[in-house]
């Protein structure tokens, strides 16, 4: 389906939205992802699979320089990215909750 942003937001939200919510600028509420879900056919899971997906691959990523710090030594290092991830999954959580709570 190819829509413009004016399309898809017309009688939902703002076009402005639909931009800054393609940009990451903006993180909708439940009520919103579900008139876009409803006006694109899909369903709501279709909006997080994507994030699903990044979290996974960053997962494994954090895991392999993990080893790479391990095997060197490098504790400091490991603490460093270990705190950064640690701040990312409690920022992912965060979204999730004010996503679904809107």
């Amino acid at each position: 389906m190819k829509l413009s942003q004016k399309e898809l937001a017309e009688g939902i939200c703002k076009q402005g939205q639909i931009s800054r919510l393609e940009n990451g600028e903006y993180t909708p509420g439940s009520e919103l992802l579900h008139q876009l879900a409803k006006k694109l056919n899909v369903s709501m899971d279709y909006f997080f699979d994507e994030q699903i997906l990044n979290e996974s691959t960053e997962l494994i990523d954090f895991k392999k320089i993990s080893k790479t710090f391990i095997t060197q030594r490098n504790y400091e290092s490991l603490k460093y990215i270990y705190d950064l991830e640690k701040k990312n999954l409690i920022a992912y959580h965060c979204q999730i909750k004010y996503i679904w709570n809107g």
